[in-house]
């Protein structure tokens, strides 16, 4: 390994077990032949490089604010809760674990943001997701006439009135 020899390795094939980033490096199989009278040939192989990866990414998060649309509805990417991720390596994929929000979501939502590496190491870390309903609901109203009992009072229901009013979450 790394131009030194390996102690113990003397068979035909070395397994390494419990890898770790300290495997890393070139390593070459020198074959000795020794005849009887003593002379020896040496030959060496071509140069193996052995890159083990087991190190999981740095997830870095941020909150976010999303806004309801006029259906009621919001979507997110990885990419807006990320925060400058990294790896020693190649990051692959960035994932949520929710992505789609709603009516019943209002508020703050934690989403957990999962990040693996081309070695296949992953890490994950959490953020928090506000979903905020800005759109005014639309009231439509109908005329309606009442008059005044002889006790002076006049009752008007909101069903008298309503006349398909809306919103893109709900009318309370």
């Amino acid at each position: 390994k790394n131009g030194t020899a390996i102690s113990g390795a003397t068979s035909s094939s070395l397994a390494l077990t419990s890898v770790t980033n300290s495997n890393n490096g070139d390593y070459t199989v020198v074959v000795t032949e020794t005849y009887t009278n003593g002379n020896a040939i040496q030959q060496e192989s071509n140069v193996a490089k052995l890159l083990v990866d087991a190190i999981k990414p740095t997830v870095i998060t941020q909150n976010l604010t999303v806004n309801l649309d006029a259906s009621g509805s919001a979507s997110i990417t990885p990419s807006q809760i990320n925060n400058g991720s990294t790896d020693n390596c190649t990051i692959s994929s960035y994932t949520l674990d929710k992505t789609s929000f709603n009516c019943t979501n209002l508020g703050p939502n934690t989403v957990v943001l999962t990040v693996t590496d081309n070695n296949n190491n992953s890490q994950t870390a959490t953020a928090t997701v506000t979903v905020r309903d800005l759109i005014s609901p639309v009231a439509h109203a109908k005329n309606y006439t009442t008059y005044i009992g002889s006790n002076g009072i006049a009752t008007i229901e909101v069903a008298n009135i309503e006349n398909g009013s809306k919103d893109n979450c709900s009318v309370t």
